[in-house]
């Protein structure tokens, strides 16, 4: 079969488990003898890293955070409408048996609409909540970014035409723009967890299907011998993703605080992440700023990004992943990473990682409560040989459970189970 994936981003341009996800998925169909094509964004000015996938388009323009002008509402419109012909003539050119969309933040969601035009039907794969931040209100999408060319002559936007018309290619199969009502119609849906198959429903998107996939990862090729710590030596703990305030910093911070020296000592600290935009790096020079005199920073090496290519040898010489996320996950790659790693995981539950920790036997705690995180930090210094026996076991369940080829015939099954 033959498989176009639309995303806002797509490898080496990553920055979460969204797209590395994809890309992973992508390769294992193609092992099974499938073709797919991939619609993304264009590069960021700064990323000059060569392509060597032809099979990936990059010809998508993200949409501009400026909705409260004029200006603003009138480019994310233009931009709307462009991305809305290059994805038609991608699928004209590739005739692709079903479009996926993996995921459309920052981008137009009237991309969703242009496969039905060419009679190709479509599918979603969910790990947040993107979809079901379209907003909508009396039975049509608000969103001013979820327009598209249309051969209906009349239009609430019609006044827009002289402005728009500029930049529609002659040979576009479609004319001018609508308001869409909503529901926009989607054959399939491929949600991680039953959690953020319950978080997506939205009055936005109507699904024929829905399936839970067990979305995997890319295993390491060899599984190393796990060692037990020697004894004397701090437990090896590692925080790894983004410095912001909903992946849990504050709370991993206080729990860690709170403890006494001696029982702090029995604990070394890697924080591995970057902030990912401006709001971010506001947050995190302010969070350095006002710890700047914390005890934790003893314990604590900050040791900045860290490629995808190189997380797995960092997880391996820890002990521990802690994700004290308070965000509504879907299913965390970097939990996934860490048990084929041999690293415990002491995670929050938020949102479907909740799901992931009980397939894989782990306990969790509340997502906003500090004493807890601590309560289960202190828990590993009791029975070092009781850890490393825990992290033994991650490690088979992660090579049983976590295949990418597994993930891949799901996929697949539950395309050739629709009528």
């Amino acid at each position: 079969m033959k498989f176009l994936f639309v995303s806002n981003r797509y490898p080496p341009d990553a920055e979460g488990g969204y797209e590395i996800r994809l890309f992973h998925l992508v390769a294992a169909l193609r092992v099974l003898g499938h073709a797919c094509a991939i619609v993304t964004r264009t590069r960021p000015s700064h990323d000059t890293s060569p392509d060597s996938d032809e099979g990936v388009f990059r010809i998508l323009e993200c949409q501009s955070n400026n909705t409260s002008s004029p200006t603003g509402r009138l480019s994310n419109i233009i931009e709307s409408q462009k991305n809305a012909i290059r994805l038609s003539q991608i699928i004209r050119a590739f005739e692709p048996d079903w479009v996926c969309h993996f995921n459309l933040g920052g981008m137009s969601p009237a991309l969703m609409t242009v496969a039905p035009l060419h009679s190709v039907p479509q599918a979603c794969w969910i790990e947040d909540t993107w979809l079901r931040a379209i907003p909508t209100h009396g039975g049509a999408i608000l969103n001013p970014w979820f327009q598209i060319h249309n051969d209906r002559p009349k239009t609430r936007l019609t006044t827009l035409s002289p402005l728009i018309r500029p930049w529609i290619p002659a040979e576009a199969p479609i004319g001018r723009s609508i308001r869409l009502k909503y529901p926009v119609e989607m054959q399939l849906g491929l949600f991680v967890s039953h959690y953020q198959e319950w978080q997506n429903r939205t009055p936005a998107v109507s699904f024929g299907q829905k399936s839970i996939l067990p979305a995997g990862i890319p295993l390491p090729s060899t599984r190393h011998a796990i060692q037990p710590i020697p004894a004397g030596e701090p437990i090896r703990l590692l925080y790894a993703g983004a410095l912001t305030p909903d992946r849990g910093i504050p709370v991993l911070w206080e729990a860690l605080e709170s403890m006494t020296g001696s029982e702090r000592d029995g604990f070394k600290l890697t924080l591995a992440g970057k902030a990912p935009n401006e709001w971010a790096q506001r947050f995190w020079e302010s969070f350095r700023q006002s710890t700047s005199a914390s005890p934790v920073w003893n314990i604590t090496d900050a040791i900045g990004h860290i490629s995808h290519d190189t997380m797995e040898d960092l997880l391996r010489r820890h002990d521990i992943l802690v994700f004290p996320s308070q965000r509504e996950e879907g299913r965390p790659l970097i939990m996934q990473e860490a048990m084929a790693n041999g690293c415990h995981v002491i995670a929050s539950g938020s949102g479907g990682s909740a799901e992931l920790c009980m397939e894989a036997g782990l306990p969790t705690y509340p997502a906003n409560s500090p004493a807890a995180l601590k309560a289960e930090l202190l828990h590993q210094r009791v029975s070092p040989s009781e850890l490393l026996e825990e992290r033994k076991r991650l490690l088979e369940f992660a090579h049983q459970s976590f295949s990418m080829a597994t993930t891949a015939t799901a996929f697949l099954n539950a395309i050739d189970h629709m009528p």
